[in-house]
């Protein structure tokens, strides 16, 4: 809530430009160990030489690791100096500071077709596209997936709105995740059947893991945005 919408971003491009982009290029592209490396690469020995030999071997190594410890601390010590007044101090009580959660504002119920829509449908398609790469003896187009997450992201939301115009509310998170999986599952078994029914391959496994998974997140997301907007009014525009 402090900080301007120029310094999130920047944060998050830093992060992954600099942090998360070279990671992936290690892991995925260059397929580097980091043990190996080190070995080879800095310490100049082969990868089956032991770390005690590695090392004795290179004691400027140890030199190195104190100065990059002296600069960590530094660094630390920099940013908690330069960073705010805290706004609570450190806990591991859940409810030691119930003013640092939203959970208590009220959920406001707003029309179905709107940005938050669009927005729910863009990003769950996202992760589920991955995911589905993921799966085994599947192959699914990225359409495809939109398609499917767009059709039952749509229906859960009409089926909220129509419970909220008669007065009704789920009254637990585990009640909407039990019912709303319920009508999800059901969809998806009548579209297998007609897949059977027209001699398509079908995955019945990776088709309900799937459903059950979109429908987790489907959850999550309308159970917190509401919150997340009756928090921050000014920021966010409620949907269902």
């Amino acid at each position: 809530a402090r900080l301007s919408h120029r310094k999130i971003i920047g944060m998050a491009a830093f992060i992954w430009i600099f942090i998360k982009l070279p990671q992936e290029w290690w892991l995925h592209i260059a397929k580097l160990d980091v043990t190996d490396f080190l070995k080879e690469d800095v310490l100049g020995v082969s990868v089956d030489t032991s770390w005690g030999s590695a090392i004795g071997d290179n004691l400027w190594f140890l030199g190195l690791l104190a100065v990059l410890v002296v600069v960590c601390v530094w660094a630390v010590g920099a940013a908690l100096r330069a960073a705010p007044p805290a706004d609570w101090r450190v806990s591991f009580d859940v409810d030691a500071h119930p003013s640092s959660t939203r959970v208590g504002a009220t959920a406001v119920v707003g029309k179905v077709f709107s940005w938050d829509l669009l927005e729910k449908v863009v990003l769950i398609s996202l992760i589920m596209i991955i995911f589905a790469q993921v799966l085994p003896a599947t192959d699914p187009a990225p359409l495809q997936v939109t398609f499917a997450v767009a059709f039952v992201v749509v229906v859960n939301a009409l089926l909220s709105q129509w419970l909220a115009s008669r007065g009704h509310s789920w009254s637990s998170t585990l009640a909407q995740f039990a019912v709303q999986l319920v009508i999800n599952v059901g969809v998806t078994l009548v579209y297998i059947w007609l897949l059977r029914s027209a001699d398509e391959p079908a995955n019945e496994t990776a088709a309900v893991f799937f459903i059950v998974l979109l429908t987790l997140i489907v959850i999550l997301f309308d159970r917190y945005r509401p919150i997340r907007a009756s928090a921050f009014p000014s920021r966010t525009a409620v949907g269902v």
